[in-house]
């Protein structure tokens, strides 16, 4: 009897446990890189180089363009433009 039960219940914990293991690996949809918060940059004219920004909570991903000023903020690409825009999830 014992023989059975163990038979029976060995191999429905090792289902559970893949299932459980599964669960806490599933790959994030952004990466890392992403969705740090990144050091942003604004450019007033288009002439001058860029004027870095602190205190903004901007990063690559979100639904809001990041704004300082009434500026887009960009993250500095390559030492030589601001280009890339930053998002933010909050509209504030």
């Amino acid at each position: 009897m014992k023989t059975k039960a163990i038979k029976f219940i060995m191999p429905a914990l090792a289902i559970v446990f893949a299932i459980a293991a599964s669960a806490f690996t599933a790959a994030p949809n952004e990466t890392a890189e992403q969705s740090m918060i990144t050091q942003g940059y604004v450019q007033i004219d288009p002439q001058e180089p860029c004027e870095e920004v602190n205190d903004l909570d901007c990063s690559l991903t979100g639904a809001y363009l990041c704004t300082s000023g009434g500026n887009q903020v960009y993250r500095f690409e390559n030492g030589t433009s601001c280009s890339v825009q930053l998002r933010k999830t909050t509209p504030n």
